[in-house]
């Protein structure tokens, strides 16, 4: 016998059944036989359910989970967000709060509690409400250190501007140079550099109505009477009409004559930044550049009125 609980054929119930039914009694029903034999009284089930009784069973359904419902509390003012009773209570049952305003408030205070749990752990000081110090002191004072994210706890070094002004005098003027050329050498090289292609800020305009009636304005009175001098003389001009992109920089010349198709460049003072536009000019483009110095320029403005 296989166990206590025995029949007359020497098997236990369990056994009994399936030998009743296999004609083994050691054999096992496989998953295939299981979820067929599943779907089978499954079919049985529903063929023998009447629509009464479908509806009974969601009336039920429905009574239970009614007589389980709760009351929804605001969890910011304590206020009752919905009521188990309220016919939107299906909707509104997962809400957390019971209007947009509360809803802001415990957002907030979520917010200031995680960013100060961030700002303990990267070893800020707090004190008083929402307010964070660096551990160090001001390196000009002595003073705290007020900082509002986590980088600032390594970046910042003083506690005011007029403290970095004050630390900042006392250091030699080469020293400060060298500083701020270490930090940004290699970054604003060529196409990395932010006036790239753009012509430089002016504070001072010069206008000028041509011949033509298009009023210019210009960079400088010098330019303005040069293109005085081409209107006496009824030459056509364009101003800054075109800019070249060479290798290492960017130029745009301060007059084109389309009649003698030539650019013409009117400089009263050589910078290191026009000598390398104007080598740059000559070394990778075809056209015509002619330079106006300062003895053209007092040559030809003899002659002419100024334009003041």
């Amino acid at each position: 016998m296989c166990c206590n609980k025995a029949v007359s054929l020497g098997y236990c119930d369990k056994h009994y059944t399936r030998f009743r039914k296999y004609g083994d009694p050691e054999r096992t029903i496989t998953a295939d036989e299981r979820s067929a034999k599943a779907v089978e009284a499954s079919k049985k089930r529903i063929a023998n359910t009447t629509p009464e009784m479908m509806a009974e069973r969601s009336r039920k359904y429905k009574a239970t989970f009614i007589s389980k419902r709760k009351d929804v509390i605001c969890q910011n003012c304590g206020g009752l967000t919905v009521s188990k009773d309220s016919p939107d209570y299906e909707t509104k049952r997962k809400n957390k709060t019971c209007s947009k305003e509360c809803f802001g408030q415990i957002t907030s205070k979520r917010i200031r509690k995680n960013k100060m749990k961030r700002m303990l752990a990267a070893g800020a000081v707090v004190e008083g409400f929402d307010e964070y110090f660096s551990p160090r002191p001001c390196e000009e004072c002595d003073g705290q250190v007020r900082v509002h994210k986590q980088r600032d706890l390594q970046k910042k070094r003083f506690c005011s501007d007029r403290c970095r002004a004050r630390w900042q005098a006392k250091l030699p003027y080469e020293e400060w140079r060298g500083k701020i050329g270490g930090k940004n050498k290699g970054k604003l090289v060529g196409r990395k550099n932010p006036m790239w292609g753009a012509s430089p800020p002016h504070g001072k305009w010069t206008s000028y109505e041509a011949s033509s009636g298009k009023q210019y304005k210009f960079r400088s009175t010098w330019e303005a009477n040069v293109a005085l001098y081409f209107d006496l003389i009824g030459e056509p001009w364009e101003y800054e009409s075109r800019r070249f992109v060479f290798s290492d920089c960017t130029y745009t010349p301060d007059f084109y004559l389309p009649r003698r198709e030539q650019y013409v460049e009117v400089k009263g003072w050589m910078s290191d930044r026009s000598k390398k536009q104007i080598e740059a000019f000559r070394r990778e483009s075809v056209d015509t550049l002619v330079v106006w110095g300062t003895n053209v320029y007092n040559g030809v403005m003899k002659n002419i009125g100024v334009v003041t």
